[in-house]
């Protein structure tokens, strides 16, 4: 009779070492027809270009903070140049009033 502690074990490796021997020919393989360095090459060129996004993605939001930070101040100067103005004796009715802002953009828009 079988002792099937000793049995399964057995099958176990043989099979796993099958899986094993069967993923090192076909690396071998890869390396031998080129193809494993033209997946490195592919792998690198992806990860060139997520890297390219990424710096591109970190410079538009630092012009979007540069650009609001500049707006509020351009607002904030204006709005300091109109007190100064009424100050000094200037009729309200004289000054420009201040630019409506542009309609918020709904979310239909972004698509």
């Amino acid at each position: 009779m079988w002792d099937w502690s000793v049995f399964w074990p057995a099958v176990a490796s043989v099979f796993g070492a099958g899986g094993f021997l069967a993923v090192t020919v076909q690396e071998l393989r890869k390396w031998r027809s080129g193809r494993a360095q033209a997946e490195r090459r592919r792998n690198n060129d992806l990860k060139a270009t997520a890297d390219q996004a990424a710096a591109a993605r970190a410079h538009a939001e630092a012009l979007r903070d540069w650009e609001a930070t500049r707006r509020r101040q351009i607002a904030e100067h204006a709005s300091h140049l109109r007190r100064i103005a009424l100050e000094h004796g200037v009729p309200l009715h004289e000054l420009p009033p201040f630019p409506a802002p542009p309609d918020r953009p709904q979310r239909d828009d972004y698509h």
